[in-house]
């Protein structure tokens, strides 16, 4: 899996992070039917003054549709 976050800060000095999830290959994390939810787990000052950021994101992808009844062959009809 491969993780980027880049970081701006905005005009009155907030620092805004973007992260980006991305699956090896040619695989999706999502589709595109995907719910999802991110939320912060914590936020912690480091000891060299720094802040560690964990969250935590959830993908609920929908459930798959039942398949399709298979009609019945129809029963061959043997001339008498």
């Amino acid at each position: 899996m491969m993780h980027v976050t880049s970081k701006e800060t905005d005009k009155d000095g907030n620092h805004i992070l973007t992260s980006q999830l991305e699956a090896d290959g040619p695989f999706e994390l999502a589709s595109d039917k995907a719910e999802l939810h991110a939320e912060v787990v914590s936020v912690e000052r480091t000891a060299s003054g720094g802040i560690q950021l964990v969250s935590k994101v959830s993908v609920i992808e929908p459930k798959p549709e039942p398949p399709l009844p298979v009609p019945p062959k129809p029963v061959p009809v043997v001339p008498e």
